[in-house]
């Protein structure tokens, strides 16, 4: 080789699975082994070294980045959605629900029962058609029915009372329904209406007003004859106020039972009756009342009331006589 002859420069690329940095700085230039062969300067190599990774960038594959699967999400919320076709559930009320025990039991947290088990069958009968369906409640399905929710992507999750209360805002209608069509609802727990629940103490409160007026109206012999009828402890030592705590004291704990007592227009002659018995006057044994000298006066069935078949026989000219005489004796 003459002194004037340029040195060829060879480049190689020497693919080790390298970066494309890598691969361009493998490159080599190589001449022949002659001490009077210039030098590439390293200002052009990095240059070449540029150039390549731009070559190399501009042929590479273009990759196309792949759109992440969108979520469909599906809005079962929506007011009047009745998919099962299930009785009541047509024009269903779109409000905030909140449900408590019915016991008023406030444990930590009481499960509601979710899905169907072998063990903890849950099932609703429509009753309409008398069809049996399994239940399965599913966040994501509008159906109850196990049957009707296709697909593997159901999601189930817990139904928790927290201290006895479970509040269900009126977006998820979903739980809801399943809540309304529940086996176990007013039985385990129910939901909480605070109007009906106001309504109920007031009838309560008013039922009780009205048996605590009854014992202040009806006269001093048929509120004892009410007491030997509604108290249980009854004693003829009671006196006038005695006798009035006691029956107001029953009266708060059984004030229905009270006014049908009160209110019975027998109540005077029965406890005339039961005073009489209690005296002596009048005798019940073995089915039939005895008088105070031992002669039958009725005989009483074996299905009737002993109280009930002396109201009857008082009722006959014979009776009236007797109930006169008694009536008499005890005051």
């Amino acid at each position: 080789m003459s002194k004037n002859t340029k040195p060829e420069l060879k480049i190689e690329k020497i693919d080790l699975g390298l970066t494309i940095e890598q691969e361009v700085v493998q490159e080599v230039v190589q001449a022949p082994k002659d001490h009077s062969v210039q030098m590439v300067p390293l200002h052009q190599v990095a240059e070449m070294i540029d150039l390549k990774v731009k070559e190399a960038l501009a042929n590479q594959p273009k990759i196309s980045a792949q759109e992440a699967p969108k979520e469909i999400k599906v809005d079962y919320s929506g007011k009047n959605i009745n998919t099962d076709e299930i009785p009541g559930l047509e024009n269903f009320d779109y409000k905030d629900r909140t449900y408590v025990t019915t016991d008023g039991s406030k444990s930590p947290t009481f499960e509601i029962r979710s899905r169907h088990k072998k063990l903890s069958p849950l099932q609703f009968t429509n009753p309409k058609t008398r069809v049996v369906h399994t239940l399965r409640y599913a966040s994501n399905h509008p159906s109850f029915f196990v049957d009707q929710q296709k697909g593997s992507d159901v999601l189930t999750s817990h139904i928790l009372l927290k201290s006895g209360v479970l509040f269900v805002p009126k977006e998820n209608t979903t739980l809801q329904r399943f809540l309304e069509i529940h086996p176990d609802k007013d039985k385990q727990w129910k939901e909480y209406d605070p109007a009906f629940e106001s309504k109920k103490e007031v009838d309560q409160e008013e039922i009780l007003f009205k048996a605590q007026f009854l014992s202040r109206e009806i006269s001093p012999i048929e509120l004892d004859s009410a007491a030997r009828i509604f108290c249980s402890g009854y004693s003829e030592q009671w006196d006038p106020y005695t006798l009035k705590r006691e029956v107001f004291s029953e009266i708060k704990k059984r004030p229905e039972v009270f006014i049908k007592i009160a209110s019975d227009p027998s109540l005077k002659a029965k406890g005339i009756i039961k005073t009489a018995l209690q005296r002596g006057f009048i005798l019940y044994k073995n089915y039939k009342y005895y008088d105070s000298d031992n002669i039958e006066i009725i005989q009483v069935g074996r299905n009737e009331n002993e109280l009930d078949a002396m109201i009857n026989h008082i009722a006959t000219n014979e009776g009236k006589v007797l109930y006169d005489y008694l009536e008499n004796a005890i005051n």
